[in-house]
């Protein structure tokens, strides 16, 4: 049976920030969870690789594709939401500086533009239209290496056709989830093994 995995990038510097499309690094868990991905992939058949963009997936989604020997598409699709003036603010601080915006997201978060960024539902359907002309137009196993955003979003509109879920899902740093055909989708926190 064909399997399709949307994996989240490893940990990032910075965390506990709105890191949308900033470029962040691997923290030093986050080099260590991503030789454990790499390991756990060594033996899984992948026939494609699909990329965010961003440093923190590519670099995971390129060491994967290069020991599989097999096809890598860089996918601009599969970025984060842009958080606009919210990127790399910390909770607090956004709640400060943008307090009027804080608590429109608050009250009506699928609503909700970011201050020069996206508006998260357009986003969802974005990201779930890339995911579906993906995995409609190529068959066999596909890894998806993206963004907490992206994952939910394909989980949310997708496979519960609830997009109010989107906010309900988890998907931790270097945690994936696997897709069966018709079959729920199976969330594999990290350590996956």
């Amino acid at each position: 049976m064909r399997s399709i995995y949307l994996l989240r990038h490893p940990e990032i510097k910075g965390k506990g920030r709105y890191i949308g499309r900033t470029n962040a690094e691997l923290s030093e868990n986050g080099l260590k969870q991503a030789e454990r991905i790499k390991a756990y992939f060594k033996d899984i058949k992948l026939d494609m690789v699909i990329s965010s963009p961003l440093k923190r997936c590519r670099g995971v989604a390129e060491q994967i594709a290069l020991q599989k020997d097999t096809r890598l598409i860089i996918e601009e699709c599969l970025a984060e939401i842009d958080f606009g003036l919210w990127e790399a603010l910390s909770y607090n601080e956004i709640e400060k500086e943008y307090r009027e915006e804080w608590e429109e997201y608050m009250a009506r978060p699928l609503l909700f533009t970011f201050p020069q960024g996206d508006n998260v539902v357009n986003y969802i359907n974005k990201s779930a239209a890339c995911f579906e002309r993906y995995a409609g137009e190529f068959t066999g196993n596909i890894l998806f290496v993206s963004h907490a955003g992206f994952i939910k979003s394909v989980i949310s509109k997708i496979w519960y056709d609830d997009v109010r879920q989107f906010f309900n899902i988890d998907c931790s740093y270097a945690s994936f989830y696997q897709l069966n055909g018709k079959n729920a989708p199976v969330y594999k926190p990290y350590p996956f093994y």
